[in-house]
């Protein structure tokens, strides 16, 4: 691949996660990606902090790691056509005041979410 390659594919993902969070910036913060299976109704959620959250996010969909395979193969939840996917991974996201903030943040969402 040649670099405007590599840069065509970030911009792709990058403009398919401010599809799925319009509020999405790239500031310091934490992104949670939640998802509840609609067989089983387990519910599902992979929480972390980045220093720019649209550019984070839209890595996973680029990378091979488990979060990054889900997304691929589950997709993502359409709010304006929820019988499509209602199984799809949503995304959330907090911003944090500054970088010396984000482990706090983060231990706080997963207690959140952990209780819920």
């Amino acid at each position: 691949m040649n670099y405007r390659q590599i840069y065509a594919r970030k911009a792709e993902c990058e403009k398919r996660i401010k599809e799925v969070c319009p509020g999405i910036t790239n500031r310091p913060g934490i992104y949670i990606f939640y998802r509840t299976d609609t067989d089983s109704g387990l519910r599902f959620c992979y929480i972390g902090q980045a220093k720019r959250l649209t550019e984070r996010c839209a890595q996973h969909l680029q990378e091979y790691d488990h979060i990054a395979l889900s997304l691929k193969k589950r997709g993502f939840f359409d709010p304006l056509n929820p019988e499509a996917n209602p199984g799809g991974w949503k995304l959330s996201v907090w911003e944090c005041s500054g970088l010396d903030a984000l482990d706090n943040a983060e231990i706080e969402a997963i207690k959140e979410y952990a209780n819920n």
